[in-house]
């Protein structure tokens, strides 16, 4: 389901997806109830009961996903889950999803799942990853420049999503140019197969 949430691929990790859709694992969320339960029956009102059990959870979230060995991108992007599934405006779509999790149109996924035969850049050739595609390459300076503009700082994997989150129009503005990248890689990927195959 967090798949479907998160409109990711089915490569990216039930641990990745939950994190991205905002979803608190099952394990988590059972937890979580046996925990209001029994703060209620010491006397605690339900809202605080839910409040102090809430919290605990992301605590036991956080200190889960800092443990997850996959999804090593996301979790430099995404680097407080509280923050993240906290955050009053963002959704994510199809292709910010792709940057957020690293599975989509970068050369490092397309060889790792055999689409390509390496995993070198269209436009430079360096290692395309998507921290090369969306803070590297020089096909998308003025692109980056714009983002930065956004932002009021220079965006880096480690303080994008923090600095997006705390402003919706910052978010929109962001992932509107992220999702531009995207496509336009998308295409021209998409160009070169119908190349090729011709």
């Amino acid at each position: 389901m967090s798949l479907r949430v998160a409109c990711a691929y089915r490569t990216v990790s039930t641990g990745v997806a939950a994190v991205i859709a905002g979803m608190i694992p099952i394990d988590l969320k059972i937890e979580e109830r046996n925990r209001i339960r029994a703060y209620r029956l010491e006397g605690e009102e339900t809202e605080e009961a839910r409040a102090r059990a809430r919290a605990e959870t992301l605590q036991k979230w956080q200190e889960r996903w800092e443990r997850d060995p996959k999804g090593q991108w996301t979790h430099k992007l995404i680097q407080n889950v509280r923050g993240w599934v906290n955050r009053k405006e963002g959704e994510t779509e199809y292709e910010t999803t792709q940057f957020l999790t690293g599975h989509g149109n970068f050369g490092t996924y397309l060889h790792r799942i055999g689409k390509k035969p390496n995993d070198l850049c269209l436009y430079c050739e360096a290692r395309d990853s998507p921290e090369h595609t969306m803070f590297e390459c020089d096909r998308w300076t003025r692109e980056r420049q714009e983002i930065n503009a956004i932002l009021g700082t220079v965006g880096t994997p480690e303080n994008l999503i923090e600095l997006i989150t705390i402003d919706g129009k910052k978010w929109k503005r962001t992932m509107e140019k992220v999702k531009m990248i995207m496509k336009i890689k998308e295409q021209d990927y998409r160009a070169i197969e119908t190349i090729e195959r011709n």
